[in-house]
């Protein structure tokens, strides 16, 4: 690598010398076009118009001999790196499609454009500027905050309908993880989208890293509520909600933190880790049973992601 000095060049411009190595290999003369390439933080020059690079924009996904798990992990796999077209193909369409059209239903901007015995054709229709990253998370964060608050409910009234309000804001939460997975995709390889974010690579991977702890966080919070719903004993309500709300303050200031980029918080955070997961160790030895043990699992879980968000933030 060889360093070249900035010439100011006119009132808004800067120049800097191409090697004459360079230029005899690619037999470039005076007058003759360069072309610059502008990434996050670098500039590539070439000889030649380099063609944009199109992404892969249709796929077929297989259906035949699969369960309908691997099928989904697949479209999810395909609507995260962005293709256009999902093609969903085999002679057990049939058979399948109401679930398989339920679960596109759940992806944003994916609409069936198609659908035959054996074919269902999805298209994403994204508008990408529409979208911010920010925002997103914004909205997982309000949503995670009524399910964290909603939990306490479900210990004192352990009825169908507020289990069920608990189990739709989750899938709520991973709509929008999903949607945000692709976003920050399409802009870790798009320069001019990740711009148009005001993010670096290196925010939109924190962003990545944060939306996984906090789908994280609402797979626990429904965990605790089926584990809640399903109990047949009594729970010891009052130690049980002086233990969640510790965790709820914890997750609220854990998102503070990240907000105003509070190191100092983020550390105080990480520094009641050790209290919490005691908290649950001594209800278990006073309330000790199998689903007892699953909750308070759940609990040390909640808190660990939140500890990791919060050493991200420490990192940042």
């Amino acid at each position: 690598m060889e360093p070249r000095k900035l010439i100011k060049f006119g009132g808004s411009s800067h120049v800097v010398s191409i090697p004459n190595l360079w230029i005899k290999r690619n037999a470039l003369n005076k007058g003759d076009y360069v072309y610059v390439e502008e990434r996050i933080d670098e500039l590539v020059i070439s000889a030649k118009e380099s063609k944009a690079k199109l992404g892969p924009k249709e796929i077929n996904i297989n259906t035949d001999v699969k369960d309908i798990k691997t099928i989904e992990s697949k479209i999810i796999s395909s609507y995260i790196n962005n293709y256009d077209q999902i093609n969903l193909k085999g002679e057990n369409i049939s058979q399948i499609a109401d679930k398989i059209r339920e679960f596109l239903h759940k992806l944003v901007a994916l609409e069936i454009i198609e659908q035959t015995s054996n074919l269902i054709v999805a298209k994403d229709y994204l508008d990408i500027g529409s979208v911010s990253v920010n925002t997103l998370i914004r909205k997982i964060d309000i949503i995670l905050k009524s399910m964290v608050d909603d939990v306490k409910t479900c210990v004192h009234h352990r009825s169908k309908i507020s289990k069920e309000h608990i189990f739709q804001r989750e899938q709520d939460v991973n709509r929008l993880t999903f949607l945000a997975f692709k976003v920050i995709k399409r802009a870790l390889d798009d320069v001019h989208i990740a711009k148009n974010f005001e993010m670096n690579q290196i925010q939109l991977l924190y962003s990545w890293n944060l939306i996984g702890y906090m789908e994280d966080v609402a797979d626990q919070i429904k965990r605790i509520c089926r584990y809640l719903h399903n109990m047949n004993d009594k729970i010891d309500s009052k130690n049980f909600i002086k233990i969640y709300e510790v965790l709820q303050k914890q997750y609220d200031n854990t998102l503070k933190a990240y907000y105003t980029n509070d190191k100092e918080l983020a550390l105080n955070i990480l520094s009641q880790e050790v209290r919490i997961i005691k908290d649950c160790d001594n209800y278990l030895g006073k309330n000790n049973s199998i689903m007892v043990a699953k909750l308070m699992e759940k609990l040390k879980t909640m808190s660990v992601s939140d500890c990791n968000i919060s050493k991200m933030i420490i990192d940042m």
